[in-house]
């Protein structure tokens, strides 16, 4: 049986629609190259040109930053604030938190439409196509599976987290979330994320250029794979303060593996197994927090706030005075005011119920437990 995509095929075809000649920084090539042949020998999937558009969507917009940067040098000139970077496992509140931190006004948002295609097609270019191109994603996306807002609910103007970014570096683990690709997560375990953070600053750089030219305010950074690669994350981004949510990992676990089971629904044929995504989102999440607590074991001084998930759900304006106060920040009754607002706003289940349980998560209590004993002992006062 053919390959149903080939990779220098796709790569053709982005440089034709971006009218270039080549790409000019070619490291991404390895992980799209073993990205492609996972996924020909091993997804099954349900959507093939919807996957196939996901691909050029992506290597396109490499190459619109690589037009811009060869036109405008000083895109990478732009200083960035050190940003505030929420981490922890998936499933503790980070959205919300993300959301509330960012009606304030005070730190630099990263807009769903904005991450979605990094640049515009055409150079001068205003918003309304890229608005509009994130607009027809989000419909498609709701009608192909509803159940997939209930668990993530995204908007075109919405703040999201920066995956959308650092997935032109093809070197994260996020498509074993919408398919089957085991030998492509084998070869990442091994691969360099020091290019995944170096990547994701010059596309900071990138966005506050477009933007935010000459900005100030601190980006608020959001991706549950961050856990586990702080080492990496303040190489990149020196001074990065963090905040890391809690929750208890039993919780955790079988959320994550019934979210990822919907999203898979949306490129893969088939009824989603459940309890197999679980069991590699567990693996995953175990060896990322054991790397994490390796970091704060190295470098006991790092400037991290930790917050519990009940806290946050409970007192969410509480948590946000603390957070100020850990920053150095002045929260002012304006401000306390209209986060106030921003957190009625964003209630819990508000586009239905995620839905979810152990019994079906492949994975048990006892298990989970023993797994992420250490970390479950260590922050016992915030789960």
């Amino acid at each position: 049986m053919s390959a149903l995509f080939d990779a220098k095929e796709l790569q053709d075809v982005s440089l034709q629609m971006a009218g270039a000649g080549r790409f000019q920084d070619m490291r991404f090539q390895d992980g799209f190259e073993r990205l492609i042949a996972s996924v020909n020998q091993e997804a099954r999937i349900g959507d093939a040109a919807a996957l196939r558009e996901r691909y050029l969507r992506l290597l396109s917009n490499r190459l619109r930053f690589e037009r811009d940067l060869s036109a405008e040098p000083g895109i990478l000139e732009e200083r960035l604030a050190p940003p505030l970077v929420i981490i922890g496992l998936p499933r503790v509140g980070s959205t919300k938190l993300q959301r509330l931190l960012g009606a304030s006004g005070d730190f630099q948002d990263l807009l769903f439409w904005q991450t979605f295609n990094a640049g515009p097609a055409n150079r001068g270019e205003g918003p309304e196509a890229r608005i509009a191109d994130a607009m027809r994603f989000l419909r498609w996306r709701s009608a192909a599976n509803p159940k997939v807002d209930a668990a993530h609910h995204l908007a075109a103007t919405a703040p999201e987290e920066e995956m959308y970014l650092k997935e032109l570096s093809f070197t994260i683990s996020w498509p074993m979330a919408y398919l089957n690709v085991p030998s492509f997560i084998d070869w990442l375990r091994g691969a360099d994320h020091d290019y995944v953070f170096e990547e994701l600053r010059r596309l900071l750089q990138y966005h506050q250029w477009q933007f935010h030219r000459g900005g100030k305010r601190p980006y608020i950074l959001k991706a549950p794979p961050n856990l586990g690669f702080e080492e990496e994350i303040s190489r990149h981004f020196p001074d990065a303060r963090f905040i890391m949510l809690h929750r208890d990992p039993v919780d955790v676990i079988p959320s994550l593996g019934a979210l990822s089971a919907q999203v898979r629904c949306l490129y893969s044929a088939g009824e989603p197994d459940v309890a197999s995504v679980t069991r590699w989102w567990f693996d995953e999440f175990d060896m990322a927090m054991q790397r994490h607590l390796r970091w704060r074991d190295r470098k006991p001084q790092s400037a991290v706030l930790d917050v519990g998930y009940q806290e946050l759900l409970q007192d969410d304006l509480g948590v946000v005075r603390r957070i100020y106060a850990f920053l150095g920040m002045e929260l002012g009754e304006q401000h306390c005011v209209t986060l106030m607002r921003a957190s009625s706003s964003n209630q819990q289940h508000a586009q239905g119920r995620h839905e979810y349980s152990l019994a079906t998560g492949g994975v048990g209590r006892d298990e989970i437990a023993e797994a992420f004993s250490v970390y479950s002992q260590r922050f016992a006062d915030y789960l």
